[in-house]
């Protein structure tokens, strides 16, 4: 194995290599985006999996990783202002007529495989947590037989990685 070699040959750049290849695979982002980043005026996918990355410069929006779409800013209207369709408003969201605050999602809504929960920053659940507020976020409670931030690693497929960082 790469990692006993490298163990036994007491280099530290090659334990680096292998454990930094190993780790690099753990933290590998599926990039299958079912929207197009760029039509969002948002930044390719490259951290966060299944989720286009910031907003493009010189465009407003939900801030970091998201899937919702960025803004012109001399184009919108706050929250508050009176809107006919969601686009109108700077956060993407017109309700009866008023441009409202959007909740918080979780990455890739937790693939299908987890509980999205609203969190404080003392980990206590909110039942409702708007994108502007920097108090709270959206993160996955994953079903069992899942991990990851987005809970689209199976077990399966958690306990080959693992191996690989051991081995």
């Amino acid at each position: 194995m790469a990692i006993d070699a490298a163990l036994d040959s007491n280099d530290p750049e090659a334990l680096g290599a292998v454990l930094g290849a190993a780790l690099s695979s753990f933290n590998a982002v599926n990039c299958t985006v079912v929207v197009d980043c760029v039509s969002l005026n948002r930044e390719p996918c490259s951290k966060t999996s299944k989720t286009c990355g910031p907003c493009l410069k010189g465009f407003i929006g939900s801030a970091g990783d998201s899937n919702n779409p960025c803004s012109d800013p001399s184009e919108v209207k706050k929250v508050g202002d009176t809107c006919l369709n969601d686009i109108q408003c700077i956060t993407k969201f017109c309700s009866k007529s008023t441009c409202k605050e959007k909740e918080k999602s979780c990455p890739a809504d937790c693939s299908g495989h987890g509980l999205c929960q609203k969190l404080d920053v003392a980990l206590s659940v909110l039942e409702f947590c708007t994108e502007s507020d920097p108090s709270c976020d959206a993160v996955c409670s994953c079903d069992d037989g899942f991990n990851g931030k987005d809970c689209s690693i199976d077990n399966t497929a958690f306990l080959a990685i693992v191996l690989m960082v051991i081995i």
